[in-house]
């Protein structure tokens, strides 16, 4: 599973090229690599436990990290690297950086007081997949173009970030067919089980359809071979979710519905550089 936190990190940092290219701004690549880095980070922190162990007559505080040592020392890694990136990167920047962090953490919640886990927001099952919606459409729009002056609450980025809302809503909620039989299992509530298959399935591809609808609606939206790109990454996550199925290979399910991502920003890249 280290090749899929690679690969979700990698989705990152070209969903946020794909930002830069269709906002026409300069590339940033702090920004970029933050991206990449941050993801990288977040995702393997999301395997780990860290258990506090507060002793009130000592009036000290334990500290233990629970996890396997390759999800460890990546979390490490790219926690270094996110630092170093970090100091390249100016006021709103850090500030957007800032938000998305703390509801990443807040959305995995790693930690664990007295043996006994801190629910995190991903087990609420309206605000799960919303919030992971919002936290990638933040780092993954407003990061890249935090310093392009005027650019951040334009009405072109308004319309950008509602798109990327939608598709990585739609994304997210087949996810959670992955998950579906361990999520039974676990009394873990989420659209998967309360909708079954085909529900969400009905539910992803209503997202994936306002998604299209807003790429014509958007007036700003006027370089044709870039919609043509997103029409066609939108054609092929369709059928992405179609296809989706608990019982299907789960590093398969991963990367095909993940992939998804990378689709869609090799598509605008392609048609850029054509």
């Amino acid at each position: 599973m280290y090749n899929s936190q690679l690969f979700v990190a990698c989705c990152s940092l070209l969903l946020g090229y794909e930002t830069v290219l269709i906002a026409g701004a300069e590339t940033n690549f702090a920004s970029l690599a933050l991206i990449f880095f941050a993801t990288l980070f977040i995702y393997n922190t999301s395997r780990l436990t860290i258990a506090i162990h507060p002793d009130e007559k000592k009036n000290l505080t334990g500290l233990t990290v629970l996890g396997r040592k390759q999800h460890l020392s990546l979390a490490a890694f790219s926690l270094f690297a996110s630092f170093i990136f970090l100091t390249q990167l100016d006021v709103p920047q850090l500030l957007i950086f800032s938000l998305t962090a703390f509801f990443s953490i807040a959305y995995m919640m790693p930690f664990k007081i007295r043996n006994k886990r801190i629910p995190g927001l991903r087990n609420n099952l309206i605000f799960k997949n919303i919030l992971l919606s919002i936290i990638w459409s933040l780092a993954t729009c407003l990061l890249p173009l935090s310093d392009a002056s005027g650019q951040i609450f334009s009405e072109p980025m308004i319309w950008m970030l509602v798109r990327r809302f939608l598709f990585i809503y739609a994304l997210t909620t087949i996810f959670d067919l992955k998950d579906l039989e361990a999520d039974k299992k676990e009394g873990i509530r989420t659209i998967a089980r309360i909708a079954g298959i085909t529900g969400t399935r009905i539910i992803s591809l209503l997202a994936l359809c306002l998604f299209v609808i807003l790429i014509f609606m958007d007036p700003n939206f006027t370089i044709y071979a870039y919609k043509t790109a997103l029409l066609t990454s939108a054609f092929i996550t369709a059928l992405i979710i179609v296809k989706a199925h608990p019982k299907e290979n789960r590093s398969i399910f991963v990367f095909v519905v993940d992939g998804a991502m990378a689709i869609q920003a090799l598509l605008v890249i392609g048609f850029h550089f054509a």
